[in-house]
């Protein structure tokens, strides 16, 4: 009936008293033919009809805005409809539309057709809510009245960081962050206000080489998401924000290309210094995936050499990479689940490959993207990267660089042994890793041939410990099979 009424209806009588008679079958669609109508025709239409989604259709059709204001209180429960009002007629119209909804979607039009800053302050007293008024601000003003909204209502600090972080101008966003630091003793970190020292983490001998570029993702939760994703620009130099749908109220900041060098590794302090101030934090959803360049890696040889470290430690992995007395995060089984025991499984397929890309293609075609610990399934696509996603959540940035540390040099040491030739001491620790059982046997070899640092090897050990004590055996659901995976099965010459 819809499809008749509004593709093949050209008799406009005809038209007329299908409306009538079949009113309780047709939805507000009729909109679009009551062009073929008078706004005179219209309204005599509107006197025999009372079904209510026809008669708000006629309604909403009428160019004639003060008659639409007669029948106004009518459209209170009917979004779309009064949506379609707030794009007509003047301020004073759409002041009268503002009195009768609560609709977001409806203020977020109204803010924009609101054409005087004298309106625009008149929107803001007809509006109760103070959430409401905020993203109307938000939205719709210029940043000196924005300024002047934020000086005169005394604002939480969700509610005011939530305007300042719309307000384009960076020279008045800092004079602002300083008022509501006078007013309530509480600082308002933006990135024109990084201007701290911060303690660089030094690795020593264990720094990654530069041609080993890497990259973070930071998820985390908090009242204040809602702000940054309606924030059109990067609040943080290098990193970009956008919504994580895996979790409630959050987001995900996502960093450039980095090189470990401390001009990149201060950004990590900065960024996580933004969230804690802005009143973001991680929960027991919340990842720290952590990426890499896959052509760091280049033969078939390295990723052999990857493939065998990984399924020999990945157990290790799960209870190093994360900081003391943390356990792996809820959820760990659909997000970043063990690949080791998929990767034992696919050895005979590795061993029929012959080059770095036809080994990839194997781990691709047999994982899903974003469901291992161990994903590969971004190479060979916009970020070529290797990612390593089993690290909790965290804004703690010397957390976040020893998992760059860790996995960085998990990944040199594959390149390493893969190339050779190897010295003495390294050959029999790797035959000793190979034989290995014990994980803190294993741990112990894994951080004499990755790391030359004494100081660094103990932050794993004490992650070790910790979380080794609150780990339940059957969490993740590892049984020993990658322990069948053997130098010997890789028909490597070491």
């Amino acid at each position: 009936l819809d499809e008749v009424l509004t593709f093949t209806f050209n008799d406009a009588d005809l038209l007329e008293e299908s409306i009538i008679k079949y009113q309780s079958k047709i939805d507000e669609s009729i909109y679009q033919v009551l062009s073929n109508f008078s706004e005179a025709k219209r309204l005599e239409i509107l006197a025999l009809v009372n079904e209510t989604r026809v008669r708000l259709s006629l309604i909403a059709s009428l160019e004639n805005t003060k008659k639409i204001e007669e029948f106004l209180d009518e459209f209170k429960n009917h979004e779309e409809l009064l949506a379609q009002l707030a794009k007509k007629g003047d301020d004073a119209f759409k002041l009268e539309i503002l009195k009768i909804t609560s609709s977001h979607y409806v203020y977020g039009i109204l803010s924009q057709g609101l054409s005087s800053k004298e309106s625009k302050r008149k929107a803001l007293s007809i509006i109760d809510s103070v959430d409401d008024k905020v993203i109307f601000v938000a939205n719709s003003m210029d940043d000196i009245l924005k300024a002047e909204f934020l000086m005169k209502y005394r604002l939480e600090r969700y509610n005011f960081v939530m305007v300042l972080l719309s307000i384009g101008d960076k020279r008045l966003q800092n004079m602002l962050s300083k008022y509501f630091y006078k007013v309530n003793g509480e600082e308002i970190f933006l990135e024109s206000g990084f201007d701290k020292d911060y303690f660089i983490y030094d690795a020593q001998n264990d720094a990654l080489p530069r041609v080993l570029k890497f990259g973070v993702e930071l998820e985390c939760v908090g009242e204040a998401y809602a702000a940054l994703l309606s924030y059109n620009q990067k609040p943080l130099r290098r990193y970009k924000i956008k919504e994580e749908g895996s979790l409630t109220e959050g987001v995900e900041f996502t960093s450039d290309i980095l090189e470990y060098k401390n001009e990149d590794l201060r950004t990590i302090y900065e960024v996580c210094d933004f969230l804690e101030q802005n009143g973001l934090y991680v929960n027991d959803e919340c990842g720290g995936h952590i990426h890499f360049s896959s052509n760091y890696l280049v033969s078939y040889a390295d990723w052999m050499m990857l493939f065998y470290l990984y399924s020999k430690l990945e157990k290790v992995l799960f209870l190093i990479s994360n900081g003391e007395n943390s356990i792996p995060r809820y959820g760990i089984h659909e997000y970043s689940k063990p690949i080791s025991e998929k990767l034992t499984m696919l050895l005979p397929e590795f061993l029929q490959a012959r080059s770095a890309e036809e080994v990839i293609k194997i781990v691709q075609g047999n994982t899903k993207r974003k469901s291992f610990a161990l994903n590969l399934n971004n190479i060979g696509v916009i970020f070529d990267t290797i990612e390593f996603r089993m690290p909790n959540g965290s804004i703690d940035p010397n957390i976040i660089i020893e998992n760059i540390l860790l996995f960085g040099n998990l990944l040199a040491l594959a390149r390493k042994l893969a190339r050779g030739p190897l010295e003495k001491v390294t050959h029999d620790l790797l035959m000793k890793l190979d034989s290995a059982k014990d994980m803190e046997e294993k741990l112990e070899i894994f951080l004499q041939l990755a790391f030359k640092c004494e100081e660094n090897r103990e932050i794993f050990r004490k992650r070790y410990r910790a979380n080794s004590k609150l780990y339940d055996e059957d969490y993740l659901l590892i049984d020993n099979s990658f322990d069948d995976f053997t130098l010997l099965d890789t028909k490597m010459h070491i």
